[in-house]
């Protein structure tokens, strides 16, 4: 399932924009989640940030919409951005932090579509590979971009994917393989994360999903590149 969020301080258009994402849930039978914040302050002040879709009005009280996404892209470089706006010319510096559109306000609903249809699709592009986990309680069907990290516990490992755990009877090794080349690194001996959900580094630990993790002594310089290479992207 996406995850949405929109920055917007007026109720109105903050109305409109989420009646317009419900039309198009109904209409395109997409499964997505909708939040929303009246400040950007709000926005970045959230432990677990892992959406994959901002609406982000430019002219916000307090921290302006384009100041917040130069934060937010300082540590995920995979969130796609879309400015809304009733001036033009503000959306245009928007590329500088690789904004995938704008769309100007009042928003009309068929290019308001056509945007979404887009962007959902270049989301689905970058990460909706799916893997199958032999959990004790059945097979599960997981999105690579639902998980956040998978942790080792001997002869077991726990996937953590949008605050569900699954457990799976097999080594770290595993999943490893499979997603190596799919944005995660194995940070330590028990721990695979996904890179798409690292916050911030703080000394010898690295945030995911809002859960410090430590990284192992001999993994933080190739870990860093690894990092800057995947938000590069």
């Amino acid at each position: 399932m996406l995850k949405i969020a929109i920055v917007e301080d007026n109720k109105t258009e903050l109305n409109d924009l989420k009646s317009l994402l419900a039309s198009y849930q109904e209409e395109k039978k997409v499964d997505f989640s909708v939040e929303s914040f009246e400040r950007g302050e709000d926005l970045l002040s959230r432990s677990d940030f892992s959406y994959d879709l901002l609406f982000l009005d430019i002219e916000l009280p307090g921290r302006n919409g384009m100041d917040v996404a130069r934060k937010i892209r300082e540590t995920n470089g995979n969130v796609a951005i879309i400015f809304v706006t009733c001036v033009t010319a503000l959306a245009v510096e928007g590329y500088s932090v690789d904004a995938f559109d704008y769309i100007v306000k009042p928003i009309e609903k068929y290019p308001f579509f056509t945007t979404m249809m887009r962007v959902i699709k270049n989301i689905e592009r970058k990460g909706s590979d799916r893997i199958i986990l032999c959990t004790p309680e059945g097979y599960v069907y997981l999105n690579t971009n639902q998980i956040s990290y998978i942790e080792s516990f001997g002869h077991s490992i726990v996937y953590h994917a949008e605050g569900k755990e699954y457990r799976e009877w097999t080594s770290l090794a595993k999943p490893e393989k499979i997603l190596g080349a799919k944005g995660f690194y194995r940070i330590s001996k028990s721990f695979l994360i996904n890179l798409r959900y690292v916050q911030k580094i703080a000394g010898d630990e690295v945030y995911v999903a809002g859960v410090p993790i430590k990284i192992g002594k001999t993994k933080k310089k190739d870990f860093l590149t690894k990092l800057n290479i995947y938000f590069s992207v």
